[in-house]
């Protein structure tokens, strides 16, 4: 084990909910120090500079793994310097406090070609491992530095405590990274912070009634007993259970601090719904086998949303959608659904993503990820905005269903330890960018680029000829390992073709090349082979790379003036100019024949 003094204990923030709500941030040093410590595990790699993880400053400790599925050391901070003994104070919990729920922030990235997943997420308790492990099997870490929160103000994480648990010097968090995939990747961490939630007062509902009366909340589980004297007092949590659904006639307001309403158990299906008519104002937690049902235009503010859940927005007319982590999220109703920015700029869905024919779902700017193992996508509408639809991040061949559009919808299976496959079952169009980052679109004849779309290839695969398209074009970037064949990406009517690939990479033609628009080699070379295949084009050629001289012809058949232009002299075998007219805009070589 290496350990770490810190000069600074981690920053934290500490909501105590006693009579009152305290909120503060808290530094400390001198006689309370924390310690931050790497453990040794099986095949794994340690990290470097963990005690950087003492500050919110964006300086990151870090962790390089080399290898298919292996895992990082384990890193423990520890000793976070609660107190029982002084009152008013930020890391006070009183002595005889009931802990009623853990939430741990993460502020975590990863940089590298390569995908890293959690491995262990877990709290200790006097030094070793406590409860629940809270790693997420399949959830990829983000490029950019995102904090993600484990645990709630209700999740004691499997196990019980007291407040002289949280006062020794033992109590901590440990975090460890797994690879995933066989690339090279590194695992980095910017900073903790941990909440304590105590003392909150929890009510149940009765089996019948309206919500909005406080006489339909009770402090036994059946929802008999003491009722809430008001829905504004601080520290209260509403369960919404013994019914299987239950709708608002009226308008809710739960404003204390830290309260909040929980729809289901977490084990009794529950549905809740929020009617156009009546709104709910608050915070709102979705527990296991429970659905939210969102018709009021105003949302309220989503919680912890746990696995086996579903949450539909379903407004008649414009309707936000809240970032968040999501199991099942769908849309449906007229109007656009629009995705509101928040801390990540991420929404993440653990399952499926559902957008109903008729409505239209709006990433804003932002990336919504998509980890469902079948089936993950099931659009009949409109996938829009400038965003990404980011889908095959599980370790499995999959599909996406429907019959709808997207503006921007990427093929990632970098995630995965082997290739996979993701297969259109549906007539898919795209009207923005196809990415292919990895693995196989198996599209059959299911694939319509629009005009003015645009397939965008890194190690990704087109598995069958676009069905229709009309003048789309085709970027070829950076790939693993040092050539690759066109396929079926130039199969359809294309403008514009794109190289910009390393300084050491080849794409490799398998067809002539057949452009309404332009040929750009930024990067990297294109080789027609000793096919050779040709090039034939209506727009202009610029090559600020590398075109292989083979026994190919180029030929300019534009109905204006093309352009031959790039870095340095230009060389072919044969030219053809067809066209209207040619500037040339370098000196150019023809080695065999010049046809005018």
């Amino acid at each position: 084990m290496k350990t770490y003094p810190a000069a600074r204990l981690l920053t934290m923030l500490f909501v105590l909910l006693t009579s009152q709500t305290v909120t503060a941030q808290f530094s400390a040093s001198g006689s309370q120090s924390g310690t931050i410590s790497t453990t040794s595990t099986t095949q794994g790699f340690d990290w470097v500079n963990p005690g950087n993880i003492s500050s919110a400053d964006n300086v990151l400790a870090t962790c390089s793994i080399t290898g298919a599925n292996k895992p990082s050391f384990h890193l423990d901070a520890k000793n976070w310097g609660f107190q029982t003994s002084t009152t008013g104070q930020p890391n006070y919990i009183p002595a005889d406090a009931t802990i009623n729920g853990i939430e741990v922030y993460v502020k975590m990235k990863k940089s590298g070609i390569g995908s890293v997943k959690d491995n262990r997420i877990i709290l200790l308790k006097a030094g070793a491992e406590a409860g629940t492990n809270k790693a997420r099997g399949g959830t990829a870490w983000p490029v950019n530095a995102t904090e993600t929160r484990f645990g709630s103000s209700i999740d004691a994480w499997g196990t019980t405590w007291t407040a002289a648990d949280f006062v020794n010097a033992g109590f901590g968090v440990r975090i460890s990274a797994r690879s995933k995939g066989s690339r090279d990747v590194q695992a980095e961490i910017d900073h903790i912070r941990i909440i304590i939630y105590f003392n909150q007062t929890y009510f149940y509902s009765k089996s019948s009634g309206n919500l909005e009366l406080t006489a339909t909340w009770g402090r036994n589980t059946d929802g008999t007993g003491t009722a809430p004297v008001a829905f504004s007092t601080n520290g209260q949590v509403f369960f919404l259970q013994n019914r299987v659904s239950a709708a608002l006639t009226d308008a809710l307001a739960i404003s204390g601090t830290a309260s909040k309403l929980v729809v289901g158990n977490g084990t009794t299906s529950t549905s809740f719904t929020v009617p156009a008519e009546f709104s709910y104002t608050g915070i709102v937690d979705v527990a296991a086998a429970s659905t939210l049902i969102l018709n009021n235009t105003a949302i309220p503010t989503l919680g912890s949303i746990a696995d086996n859940t579903t949450v539909q927005y379903t407004a008649a007319g414009d309707q936000p959608v809240q970032e968040a982590t999501y199991y099942n999220l769908t849309v449906s109703g007229s109007g656009v659904k629009l995705l509101q920015a928040g801390l990540t700029g991420i929404t993440v869905i653990n399952n499926v993503l559902s957008v109903a024919s008729g409505s239209t779902l709006d990433n804003g700017s932002y990336q919504v990820q998509v980890y469902g193992a079948a089936s993950g996508i099931s659009n009949n509408g409109v996938a829009t905005g400038t965003g990404r639809y980011v889908y095959a991040l599980t370790d499995v061949n999959t599909s996406i269903s429907g019959t709808g559009a997207y503006s921007n919808l990427e093929v990632d299976f970098t995630t995965t330890a082997a290739a996979r496959t993701l297969t259109l079952s549906g007539a898919t169009t795209i009207t923005g960018t196809l990415y292919l980052t990895d693995g196989i679109l198996s599209n059959g004849t299911m694939l319509t680029m629009n005009a003015g779309s645009r397939i965008f290839l890194n190690d990704g695969t087109l598995g069958a000829s676009v069905s229709s398209s009309s003048g789309y074009d085709v970027t070829y970037g950076t790939f693993t390992g040092t050539s690759k064949s066109t396929s079926h990406e130039l199969s359809g009517n294309l403008r514009h073709v794109t190289v910009e690939a390393g300084a050491a990479q080849t794409i490799v033609l398998n067809r002539d090349l057949v452009l309404s628009g332009d040929l750009l080699l930024s990067g990297g070379t294109l080789d027609p082979t000793t096919t050779p295949y040709h090039i034939m084009l209506a727009g202009n050629f610029t090559n600020n790379a590398l075109l292989t001289y083979r026994n190919h012809t180029l030929t300019l058949n534009g109905s204006a003036t093309q352009h031959i232009s790039g870095t340095g002299a230009q060389y072919f075998f044969n030219l053809a100019m067809n066209g209207v007219a040619a500037l040339l805009q370098v000196p150019v070589t023809v080695q065999n024949n010049l046809a005018l």
